[in-house]
């Protein structure tokens, strides 16, 4: 499979935010040149962002998602996390913990 000239090569791990965008990038086969001409953000600090010297702002983060066509929603939560949970350590074993947890990604 051959890679379309000015894709950027991403480093393993990088922020979700960062991941997404890349990802759909490479979907849409936009450049990074392409996206700072877009999306006014520099060629420069997309790189950084693809390399995890940087993670992007939610300036610059709504910016790039704008031009692939999506938007940046901060809503408030529906549910409040429990304040039993709130106490323990992640990984705790206890019986309202187990029953809390049960079925989420963490679990």
């Amino acid at each position: 499979m051959s890679r379309k000239p000015g894709l950027i090569k991403l480093r393993l791990r990088l922020h979700p935010h960062a991941e997404f965008l890349f990802a759909e990038m490479a979907n849409q086969q936009c450049t990074a040149q392409q996206m700072a001409e877009r999306s006014g953000v520099s060629k420069a600090t997309i790189f950084n962002w693809s390399q995890g010297r940087s993670n992007p702002g939610m300036i610059d983060l709504e910016a790039c998602l704008n031009v692939l066509g999506f938007s940046l929603v901060i809503r408030k939560q529906l549910t409040q996390p429990s304040k039993h949970l709130a106490t323990h350590p992640q990984g705790c074993d206890c019986r309202h913990c187990k029953t809390q947890t049960k079925g989420t990604p963490d679990a």
